[in-house]
């Protein structure tokens, strides 16, 4: 609620949180070791053991650790250090001015780390990185949950030859905070003519409409903003999302507030290319750093305004 609201008013209704989670597969992953008695994902709590875990299934399957995207238009990577920053819970923007330091060229070196130590292909475009999970070649996949009806939908129709899981993402860094992102509904505010009462009451039946059905919207990996969805007994058995969505909505952290921010945002536009270049070798992470560093402080001294 609070990414909705400004200076104490709300500007819109949430729709939904949508987070990245950890898709795995569990035939790869039993024959890894990496599963509980019940079919589960053991519990990953620390960067090491996740590390490990990406070595025993290349170790004990052949197979490639993990699947993410990497290539030079990604959002991942920037989502990925969202992630890995907020679980130290370190600060990323304060006065427009990047105060990350450190934790930011750790977070960036973790994901360097992946790419040195072969645990996942390089320089994949978001359909070659799903291909990949999807047709056994990796164990896990972080990805967004947009990608669960895929996962279902392919699982019914024998498109996916194994048994699959979505954990919320792991402990890596101390906590289980997560990047994500919303959807929201809002009424564009035409200030030469507003809008009529008469419509007024029509949106917000309409907003209240979808809420209260968002069951539908639930069906696409999002997890809903109402609560009677979420809390109700028709949520807890529809799956994998009610394996994850509790404990990834609860540790949800969102871009850093700014005009720069957000999806697609020259923020993270900026990050995208130095983060990039680091993972696919081009730049040292101390020169990535740098580069990025400078850039977006360059950026958000500036005005959005001309």
């Amino acid at each position: 609620m609070n990414a909705a609201t400004y200076r104490g008013k709300t500007y819109a209704v949430p729709l939904d949180t949508h987070p990245l989670v950890l898709y795995y597969n569990k035939d790869l992953a039993r024959k890894a070791g990496l599963l509980d008695a019940r079919g589960k994902l053991k519990p990953i709590n620390s960067m090491a053991e996740f590390n490990a875990a990406l070595k025993a299934v290349a170790d004990k399957t052949g197979k490639t650790g993990l699947a993410f995207q990497n290539n030079p238009t990604s959002s991942a990577p920037w989502r990925m250090w969202i992630t890995l920053m907020a679980q130290q819970k370190a600060k990323i923007v304060e006065n427009n001015k990047l105060v990350a330091g450190e934790e930011g060229k750790k977070a960036l070196a973790t994901m360097v780390a992946w790419a040195k130590n072969k645990n996942m292909a390089m320089n994949a475009d978001y359909p070659s990185f799903v291909a990949q999970f999807t047709t056994g070649e990796a164990a896990f996949m972080i990805n967004g949950v947009w990608e669960v009806p895929s996962m279902v939908d392919g699982r019914k129709a024998n498109k996916i030859a194994f048994d699959y899981g979505v954990a919320p993402m792991p402990a890596m860094n101390g906590s289980q905070n997560v990047w994500a992102d919303s959807h929201g509904l809002a009424i564009p505010n035409n200030a030469k003519k507003p809008i009529s009462k008469e419509h007024l009451a029509g949106v917000m039946n309409f907003i209240a409409y979808v809420q209260k059905n968002s069951m539908i919207w639930a069906q696409g990996g999002h997890i809903p903003a109402y609560r009677a969805t979420v809390n109700s007994k028709e949520y807890a058995v529809l799956k994998p999302n009610s394996d994850y969505a509790a404990k990834a909505a609860a540790n949800a952290v969102f871009d850093p507030p700014g005009w720069f921010s957000g999806a697609a945002g020259p923020l993270q536009s900026t990050a995208q290319k130095y983060f990039v270049a680091a993972i696919q070798g081009q730049l040292s992470v101390d020169q990535a750093w740098s580069m990025f560093e400078a850039d977006a402080n360059k950026l958000m001294a500036s005005s959005p305004n001309p």
